[in-house]
């Protein structure tokens, strides 16, 4: 399985992800950052997108919305953990799309 880091929305940006098979699925960790240094917290979130060898959609989901805080450079409280579970690991060959999100979607109610 592989990844594919997409494009930033907003200030915010994943600064790394990994992925690994859990007893009821699929697990996705990583961590948000700002980019930028001023500001209050920026509400945030993760799409995920798994898509097969072919490039079919296989699964989406959403990790919860984070308060990511401005960046201050040499502290190590910049940054913000998410987490996204899936029921089902993807099949041989499967990619997995994290995109950081800023802002609401346009299925959001």
């Amino acid at each position: 399985m592989g990844f594919l880091f997409l494009h930033r929305t907003g200030s915010v940006y994943v600064a790394w992800s990994d992925a690994y098979e859990h007893e009821d699925g699929l697990v996705i960790t990583g961590v948000l950052r700002r980019r930028d240094s001023v500001g209050s917290p920026v509400k945030a979130h993760v799409d995920v997108t798994v898509l097969s060898a072919e490039g079919r959609v296989v699964d989406t989901a959403r990790s919860g919305d984070v308060y990511v805080p401005r960046r201050i450079t040499g502290r190590g409280q910049s940054s913000k953990r998410f987490t996204v579970h899936l029921p089902n690991v993807p099949p041989r060959g499967s990619s997995v799309r994290v995109v950081s999100h800023t802002g609401l979607h346009d299925d959001a109610t």
